[in-house]
């Protein structure tokens, strides 16, 4: 395109379809190239401006840092491929967000003077409120009428009764499922029982194993996730009964540490990444928040804070200690080893 023909610093164009619903076509190489342009003209303005509990399509920021029952009549839109796709997404979300919870305090107490109102990833909006009444208004302002036991949000399970139960009954399924699509790889002669090994870290255990970091794992949940990949791994190594094997010597076969101490690893490397992070950051200051309000009566008194400030104390280490060698890199990773030697 020659110089003269691009818009000027000022002017952006938008791309839009018009139809009954999302374009089928792809956009041609000379339109990606313009639209990326368009893109980071816009990406720099509009960042700013952006709320910071949207993390979606947003760089340093992922599922670790809203309902609607009805389906959304879409009449305009951008092409499939187009790069400004998320980012018009995410402007518009916000938007609606703002609009709905500006100036109303509804939600939690966050730090001294502030309110945190929702955090959001994309689509995937998570209302907070201290009380019931301030969560009705808000679910009101979004017309949502739908009401669930349970649900999925950002692969964990959310459910009344809370706790770390039936995320990992679902993340026990989900390995599962992956386990045996791979069947065939587990029942292969050519393939090396070290291939296999390989092969089953990064696609049935990194399945298993998503989000361990905020798990608050217990002595049976721990039992619960052994037994699984105890089972996988006997099936690998083709050990069937009347063969029998302990579970140590298992786990010495293919080289495997026992799962609570690989949980207490991911879960300690993120705590050191997250309190290196800016101090607007929402994950570290999360870390530092108290909710409001008392348990109820037969309620766990372990929480998961306190397993890591019980952690770290099992090797003579306060929090302040914590959070000063996390900054050095070399220093946590020391820590990280000597509470969870591999």
């Amino acid at each position: 395109m020659p110089q003269a023909d691009l818009p000027p610093p000022s002017t952006f164009c938008l791309f839009l379809w018009n139809g009954s619903g999302p374009p089928k076509s792809s956009l041609t190489i000379g339109t990606k190239v313009f639209c990326k342009i368009i893109l980071d003209r816009l990406s720099k303005a509009v960042e700013s401006l952006l709320r910071k509990e949207q993390a979606g399509f947003r760089r340093n920021c992922s599922t670790q840092s809203g309902l609607i029952p009805d389906d959304v009549a879409v009449h305009a839109g951008v092409r499939q491929g187009c790069v400004l796709s998320p980012l018009l997404f995410l402007v518009n979300l916000d938007g609606i967000m703002l609009r709905i919870l500006e100036h109303r305090c509804r939600g939690i107490e966050w730090g001294l003077s502030n309110v945190f109102e929702d955090l959001d990833y994309t689509d995937d909006l998570c209302l907070l409120s201290h009380t019931q009444a301030d969560m009705q208004a808000k679910l009101n302002d979004l017309k949502v009428v739908e009401r669930v036991h349970k649900f999925t949000y950002l692969g964990s399970v959310v459910s009344e009764t809370g706790g770390s139960e039936e995320v990992i009954a679902s993340r026990i399924a989900k390995a599962r499922a992956t386990y045996a699509q791979l069947r065939p790889v587990w029942q292969s002669q050519k393939l090396t029982r070290r291939i296999k090994l390989k092969i089953f870290g990064p696609n049935v255990k990194s399945v298993l194993l998503y989000g361990c970091e905020t798990w608050k794992v217990t002595k049976d949940i721990s039992r619960l996730i052994q037994v699984f990949v105890n089972r996988c791994l006997r099936r690998i190594l083709g050990i069937y009964w009347p063969e029998t094997i302990s579970n140590l010597e298992l786990l010495e076969k293919c080289h495997e540490s026992p799962i609570d101490s690989q949980i207490k690893r991911r879960k300690w490397r993120w705590i050191g990444h997250t309190l290196r992070r800016d101090p607007d950051h929402i994950p570290k200051q999360a870390l530092y928040w108290n909710p409001q309000g008392k348990r109820k009566r037969g309620h766990s008194r372990q929480t998961w804070r306190r397993s890591v400030l019980a952690e770290a104390a099992s090797i003579g280490m306060t929090w302040s200690e914590v959070k000063a060698e996390a900054q050095d890199r070399s220093r946590c990773r020391t820590s990280v080893d000597v509470l969870c030697p591999i």
